[in-house]
């Protein structure tokens, strides 16, 4: 992982590290910064994860990223790369962890939802 996150306690999210696949939801895709800075309009965030292309937050029960696009992570691959999207299918998420290239969100119905970056893949319930 090229970046770094943390939540502040009013929910707002910083991150710092690498941005380039707009993980940070920032004007331009660049390099990066050792400097940490707010991350693009996420939402209160109530949970982060952050994978290797992505960022994503709990926001109440929705789960919201930046970064990667893929048909698996819920938008066309030509979406703007700094504009978060909303994972879909999701809208009872209690907890939510990222990999280098996956994202799971655990429902408030005890079943767990995952995505990948292979966007022949269908996401997976559990």
């Amino acid at each position: 992982m090229y970046a770094s996150c943390a939540r502040t306690g009013s929910g707002e999210v910083w991150c710092w590290g690498q941005n380039d696949k707009g993980q940070f939801g920032a004007e331009t895709i660049d390099a990066g910064s050792p400097v940490a800075g707010a991350v693009g309009d996420l939402g209160p965030a109530t949970g982060i994860a952050v994978g290797l292309e992505h960022v994503c937050a709990l926001t109440n029960v929705a789960v919201r990223c930046l970064g990667t696009r893929a048909a698996a992570f819920g938008e066309p691959a030509d979406a703007g790369e700094t504009a978060p999207f909303a994972m879909p299918g999701v809208n009872d998420a209690v907890a939510i962890d990222a990999s280098y290239s996956s994202l799971c969100a655990a429902r408030a119905d005890r079943t767990v939802r995952c995505w990948n970056y292979d966007a022949s893949s269908e996401p997976v319930e559990r």
